[in-house]
C-alpha cells in the first residue's frame, strides 16, 4: 500500500495587465510620471486619486501554461498568501453588498420629508440573517487590518 504525500502544484499562465489612466498634465513625461506614481503607490484603486482609472484588465498571452510540482512530503501546507485573502475579501464584500441592497429594497422610500431617526420594520429571512452572521467574522478581520 502506498502512502500519499503532499505537493504544491504551480500553474503559471502568461498574461498582460493593461491599465489605462486619464491624466491632465503639461506634457507626456509629466503625465507618465503621474500615472507611474499613482500605480506604484496603489492610489489608482483607492477612489481618492486625481487621475481617472479608465481600464484595468488582465489578458492571457497565448495558451502556454508552465507547470511545476514541489514535493512537501508530510510537511504542512503553507498558509494562503494575500492573493487568496484578497479573493475572499472581494467575495465577502459582494455578499455584503447584496445583503445591503436587499435591506434597502425592503425599506420604505425616504424621498418624503420624514424623521431620519424614525425606526422602520424591515423583514429579513432567517437565511439572510444567517448569511449576515457568516459575513461578520470576515468583516471583523478586515476592520482589525485597517
Amino acid at each position: 500500500m502506498t502512502t500519499s504525500s503532499k505537493f504544491i502544484v504551480t500553474l503559471e499562465v502568461a498574461y498582460q495587465h493593461v491599465i489605462k489612466v486619464g491624466v491632465v498634465a503639461d506634457n507626456e513625461l509629466v503625465a507618465l510620471r503621474l500615472a507611474e506614481s499613482a500605480f506604484g503607490s496603489g492610489s489608482l484603486w483607492t477612489g481618492d486619486c486625481a487621475l481617472q482609472l479608465l481600464h484595468d484588465d488582465f489578458h492571457e498571452e497565448g495558451e502556454r501554461v508552465d507547470r511545476y510540482v514541489s514535493p512537501l512530503g508530510n510537511a504542512a501546507f503553507p498558509p494562503p498568501d494575500s492573493t487568496v485573502h484578497e479573493l475572499e475579501l472581494q467575495s465577502n464584500a459582494r455578499r455584503l453588498l447584496s445583503f445591503c441592497r436587499m435591506v434597502s429594497d425592503a425599506a420604505p422610500s425616504l424621498t418624503e420629508q420624514i424623521d431620519l431617526d424614525r425606526l422602520f420594520d424591515v423583514k429579513l429571512s432567517a437565511r439572510s440573517i444567517q448569511q449576515l452572521r457568516e459575513l461578520l467574522p470576515h468583516l471583523a478581520e478586515v476592520e482589525l487590518a485597517l
